[in-house]
């Protein structure tokens, strides 16, 4: 398939990133859904979704989970994307804050097991 002009092929790009950026505002949909079952199961204490284009959001930080650990309430952030470029991207921009790679269909007990594991370091 080729394109007829350079306004077609700008077209198509457009509209796959908005058909990718759909898709990752679901990810974050099924990751938070993930964590209200945490907290009902009482893995972790509570968590906080932040707002699209919020401070937090803009450093990195989509979610915020809350664990007590030996009696101390800790906080982790961390960020989620279906692509490995905004990943690798993300870590580059925001240092200290972990980023997941999650892609399309990944496990739910893998995006558990990814959370779980930042209270373990």
């Amino acid at each position: 398939m080729g394109w007829k002009s350079t306004a077609d092929w700008e077209a198509w790009c457009a509209r796959r990133s908005q058909r990718i950026a759909r898709r990752g505002l679901v990810l974050e949909g099924e990751v938070e859904q993930i964590l209200q079952a945490m907290q009902a199961a009482g893995t972790i204490q509570s968590f906080t979704h932040h707002q699209k284009f919020s401070s937090a959001d803009c450093d990195g930080k989509d979610f915020t989970v809350r664990k007590e650990i030996n009696g101390t309430i800790v906080d982790r952030s961390f960020g989620v994307t279906i692509a490995q470029k905004s990943k690798n991207r993300a870590e580059f921009l925001h240092d200290g804050t972990p980023q997941f790679w999650l892609p399309i269909g990944t496990k739910p007990e893998t995006i558990r097991r990814k959370i779980e594991a930042l209270f373990l370091a």
